[in-house]
């Protein structure tokens, strides 16, 4: 098989900063781009910066969501008229998953704790009308011990109940949902 090549590369934002961790969705015809500024990958103080395109070429800031010293991680889902930008945050130790939302793009809900303390809710999903995400428990303590991977359903976005342990005791993050034609979810794990 054949390589694809890039046509073209660009630079969309550069402030000096460690900018990185992104996601990207298409929202009402605009482009929305999110991800982590800080000092550098593990430094305890960053930002999520959220920026707009309509072409993909030319960008402007859509919103900065600043709700404690470490902002990471920012996970985006949509519906056909919102979107929604997840974002763990840590203060320390201290671990929280924040929501906001817009319904158009200019206006952002004020941010809002979801689920429970110290888990980081990774890749929600949109599956047949019900928002899906893993929600995994940091812990650092014990030898990964404290770790835990649940699976979690919400009807509207905001408020996330656990369906299901997915896995714990040894180290579980970053665990991305899969639904297939059969309504089978996969769960892939990062161990």
């Amino acid at each position: 098989d054949a390589l694809v090549k890039p046509l073209e590369v660009r630079t969309v934002y550069a402030n000096g900063k460690h900018n990185a961790f992104t996601a990207m969705r298409r929202f009402k015809g605009d482009l929305y781009l999110a991800f982590r500024s800080g000092d550098a990958h593990n430094s305890a103080t960053a930002d999520v910066l959220v920026l707009r395109s309509k072409d993909g070429k030319e960008w402007a800031k859509a919103h900065i969501l600043d709700v404690a010293k470490d902002d990471r991680d920012p996970q985006f889902v949509m519906t056909d008229k919102r979107l929604f930008l997840y974002c763990p945050a840590m203060n320390g130790a201290t671990l929280t998953t924040w929501l906001t939302y817009t319904d158009d793009g200019k206006t952002w809900s004020k941010p809002e704790a979801v689920y429970e303390p110290q888990f980081i809710l990774w890749k929600p999903i949109m599956y047949d009308g019900t928002f899906y995400a893993a929600a995994h428990k940091k812990d650092e303590t014990g030898g990964g011990k404290g770790r835990a991977v649940h699976l979690v359903k919400s009807a509207d976005g905001i408020k996330w109940e656990k369906v299901s342990l997915i896995r714990a005791g040894n180290w579980e993050s970053e665990t991305t949902l899969f639904f297939d034609a059969k309504h089978h979810a996969t769960a892939f794990l990062r161990q």
